[in-house]
């Protein structure tokens, strides 16, 4: 396993970077190395990558959760995250799995690797389902693969902004804004779908239009929006309806689910995006047979879940929420 390089500046609570200039690190496959310092890669419980800030939640000595940022300034910021899961997965569930078989359980164990980012996953709480979730790079999967699935499937997952299974891509708002003698731009990056990608290119747009400067980049983002919403395959009319659903045009939005349930009939992303609609609509009995749906083709997907406990709250179906919450915790 060979050894990932990288240049970063530590980065504050207040997310600004600290220091004047870039400091070393490599992380060996074990240990993530940063400037004097060392972190243990099973000490990293979480990992959060936000354009080149690498957010680590690390356990100290004394099992407390700290936060290290990293702003990545050289080498792939990408990659050190998806190396960083896949060994701390692997360690994790190589641990479960040995005290499972000291309890006497090991037949019941059951893992699987994510075949987008190869994290181990420990499934063993879980149904075994045409479907899996990865929690580390936020995909569903089918394994195995069906005729049915989507060629590119890993590039589905939530929307930043909306929050509905799509495909998002990268977003960058720009304004630039000259008063008098004051002149300067800010920009932002996000992954949205083109649903939420349309309605901020059009603001950028009209304000941009007042210095004449952010037009061109404001157009651009905006053919972007518009080229980036034509779906061809299984999943074709999936970011027209979800647009559709945004604007409350949900008999409109359903009616497209549906059409490509028809068409993938494995598709848990489909049923949890069919759910939320219906919550919005406070269809409330729908919307969880709809959740339900989400967690036969995929019993580990975590956002369906939360959705059927909101659904099984406000309904009033008290035994099935504890049961649910019993399995995956409280709804967050």
């Amino acid at each position: 396993m060979t050894n990932i390089a990288f240049k970063y500046q530590p980065v504050n609570d207040a997310g600004q970077a600290t220091g004047w200039r870039s400091k070393k690190g490599v992380f060996d496959g074990d240990q993530l190395k940063l400037d004097g310092s060392t972190i243990q890669a099973t000490a990293v419980t979480h990992t959060v990558l936000v354009e080149n800030v690498l957010v680590l939640m690390v356990l100290n000595a004394d099992s407390q959760p700290t936060k290290v940022a990293l702003l990545i300034h050289s080498g792939n910021a990408q990659q050190l995250k998806t190396r960083l899961d896949h060994v701390r997965s692997a360690a994790f569930v190589a641990a479960s799995e040995k005290e499972s078989q000291s309890q006497g359980q090991g037949g019941l164990f059951r893992k699987e690797i994510c075949p987008n980012c190869s994290a181990t996953l420990n499934l063993s709480q879980f149904d075994p389902t045409p479907q899996l979730f990865c929690d580390y790079c936020d995909t569903v999967s089918t394994v195995p693969k069906q005729l049915e699935t989507p060629s590119n499937e890993s590039e589905y997952r939530l929307c930043e902004h909306c929050g509905m299974y799509s495909r998002p891509r990268k977003f960058t708002e720009f304004y630039f804004y000259f008063l008098f003698v004051f002149y300067g731009w800010w920009t932002k990056h996000s992954m949205r779908c083109p649903a939420c990608m349309r309605g901020a290119a059009w603001k950028m747009l009209g304000i941009n239009f007042l210095f004449v400067l952010g037009i061109i980049p404001s157009i651009y983002q905006l053919v972007r929006a518009y080229a980036s919403d034509k779906v061809s395959g299984p999943f074709s009319g999936l970011h027209a309806a979800n647009l559709n659903a945004t604007r409350r045009k949900y008999s409109a939005a359903t009616k497209t689910y549906q059409a490509i349930l028809e068409r993938v009939p494995v598709a848990a992303g489909i049923h949890y995006n069919l759910g939320l609609a219906l919550v919005q609509n406070a269809e409330w009995e729908r919307a969880a047979a709809a959740f339900e749906l989400s967690l036969d083709d995929c019993s580990n997907y975590r956002y369906a879940a939360g959705g059927l406990m909101h659904c099984y709250e406000t309904l009033g179906r008290t035994e099935e929420l504890a049961d649910m919450q019993q399995q995956w915790g409280a709804p967050s």
